[in-house]
């Protein structure tokens, strides 16, 4: 699996969802590095509004010492919103509406888990037992909202297979 794989699949949730509708003119969806996350959010997203962000994962190998190589990936996402600078009863809203966001995410990585368990997408490898939800916020202009983490696991039988033309 390819990193553009994981990114391609949370943009076509964030772009399907009701509740987020990102598109190129209203960029409700983009992906962070941890750099970006500490100096402050990407600018040019509409917070105003609730926004997928999509963190990049992490891989540990497991089972290297078989035929069968296996990639455990652990990934987040976050569903967040702007909200007004001490403003309790939006901030309530706001953490509300992004948690059942959340939890539509995850009905729907589960639901496509189970009509599609065999073929090579994301939900089929995505451990629907392995979420963490927390709440973050305020991050970037005072946004609020859950971060989703998640594990994966993928083989890397093929990412892993010597091929002597790589090297001098």
């Amino acid at each position: 699996m390819q990193y553009k794989d994981y990114q391609d699949y949370f943009e076509d949730l964030a772009t399907a969802h009701k509740a987020i509708q990102h598109t190129e003119a209203k960029k409700r969806f983009c992906d962070v590095d941890p750099e970006e996350i500490i100096k402050g959010l990407r600018t040019g997203i509409d917070y105003k509004n609730y926004c997928l962000i999509l963190e990049s994962f992490d891989v540990r190998g497991a089972d290297r010492y078989s035929d069968n190589p296996r990639g455990i990936y652990s990934g987040a996402f976050w569903v967040i919103k702007h909200c007004k600078a001490s403003d309790y009863t939006m901030k309530k809203t706001i953490l509300n509406e992004s948690l059942d966001i959340v939890y539509a995410i995850l009905a729907r990585i589960k639901k496509e888990k189970e009509i599609i368990p065999k073929q090579a997408t994301i939900p089929h490898f995505v451990d629907v037992n392995s979420f963490s939800i927390n709440k973050i916020g305020p991050v970037g202009d005072n946004c609020y909202g859950w971060r989703t983490e998640f594990n994966f696991n993928n083989s890397l039988s093929q990412a892993l297979k010597y091929n002597q033309s790589d090297w001098l």
